[in-house]
C-alpha cells in the first residue's frame, strides 16, 4: 500500500509451524525499509491480508490498518477476521489485533476481507479515521448464497469501535469477492463485488461518516456498460 510520496507498507502472512503475520515500511519511497514487526502469530492458520493507510487532521501522522482471515485449518475456506494498527505512526509497533467480527451470524463464515481508510485533510463527524472492512459471509443460507457485509470504525485511530453494516443480503443472489476504496475528492467509499447469479459486477458507494446502512447504488453491471 503505497502513500505517495513517502510511505510504503507491505504486509504479508507466513505460513510454518506456527503462522505469524508480517509488515514492513519504508519512509522514503522503497529506498530503504524499517525492520520488519511482528503484527500477530497463530497455532492455527492465516491468509488473505488487507492493508489501508489512514489520514486526517487530528491523526496527522497517520497510520496503516490491517485485516487477514484466521482460519481453523490449512484446507478450511472461511475463518475470522482480525484487525490491527500501527499505534502511533507508521514506524510504530501495532495494536494487539482484535476481531471484527464479533457477530454470531458472521463468526467462522467470512472470506475475502479488504480494508479502506480516509485519508485526506478531513476529519470525519468524530474529529478521526473511519475505516471500513468487507469481505465475504460464506453460504449462511446454503453454499450458493454468499453474501457481502462488513463492519466500520469511525474512530480507527483511536479505539476499536466496530459496526456492521449490510451491502448485499438477504437475496438469492450470490455474491462474491468484494474490493473497497476511498475516494478523497469526494469523501466517498466505493465498493464492488461479483454477482454470480447473474453474472455482473456491482458498484456501490456510502459518504465517509457511515450515517447509515444503505449503500447508494453507481451501477449494478458496470462490467457491461
Amino acid at each position: 500500500n503505497e502513500v505517495s510520496p513517502y510511505s510504503i507498507g507491505l504486509l504479508y502472512a507466513v505460513h510454518a509451524s506456527t503462522d505469524s503475520i508480517t509488515f514492513v515500511v519504508s519512509t522514503n519511497g522503497g529506498v530503504s525499509f524499517e525492520p520488519k514487526k511482528s503484527v500477530a502469530t497463530t497455532t492455527q492458520w492465516f491468509g488473505q491480508v488487507s492493508l489501508a493507510y489512514g489520514y486526517c487532521p487530528t491523526y496527522n501522522y497517520g497510520r496503516y490498518n490491517a485485516v487477514w482471515l484466521q482460519r481453523t485449518g490449512y484446507q478450511a475456506k472461511t475463518g475470522r477476521i482480525q484487525y490491527s494498527r500501527n499505534s502511533s505512526v507508521v514506524t510504530s509497533n501495532f495494536i494487539t489485533p482484535v476481531y471484527v467480527d464479533w457477530e454470531t451470524t458472521v463468526q467462522g463464515k467470512c472470506r475475502n476481507p479488504k480494508i479502506a481508510c480516509q485519508f485526506n485533510n478531513v476529519n470525519n463527524d468524530s474529529s478521526n479515521v473511519t475505516a471500513v472492512v468487507v469481505f465475504e459471509r460464506y453460504g449462511y443460507w446454503n453454499n450458493s448464497d454468499n453474501d457481502i457485509i462488513g463492519y466500520f470504525n469511525s474512530r480507527a485511530s483511536s479505539g476499536n469501535y466496530w459496526y456492521r453494516f449490510d451491502i448485499e443480503n438477504g437475496t438469492a443472489n450470490n455474491s462474491k469477492q468484494p474490493d473497497v476504496n476511498y475516494d478523497s475528492d469526494y469523501n466517498n467509499f466505493l465498493v464492488t463485488y461479483w454477482d454470480s447469479t447473474s453474472n455482473y459486477l456491482t458498484y456501490k458507494v456510502h459518504g465517509y461518516n457511515m450515517l447509515n446502512d444503505s449503500w447508494g447504488l453507481i451501477s449494478g453491471y458496470y462490467n457491461d456498460n
